[in-house]
């Protein structure tokens, strides 16, 4: 067993989840591309906090 390699490639439920904070004014394309960032550093995923100041556009909205 080599726990360094295990270490660095370990299986993405293992890999850390960034704290991604959402404030100010949101832009959906600006959304899409640190989402994409995101993937391709092989996050799993990332856990969204909304902060003081958040607005949101109503074509986000609705989807």
């Amino acid at each position: 067993m080599n726990l360094k390699k295990e270490f660095r490639d370990a299986p993405k439920e293992y890999r850390p989840s960034p704290f991604w904070s959402w404030n100010n004014l949101l832009d959906a394309n600006e959304l899409r591309r640190q989402a994409t960032e995101f993937a391709e550093k092989d996050f799993d995923g990332y856990f969204v906090r909304s902060r003081l100041g958040l607005t949101i556009p109503i074509c986000l909205r609705n989807g």
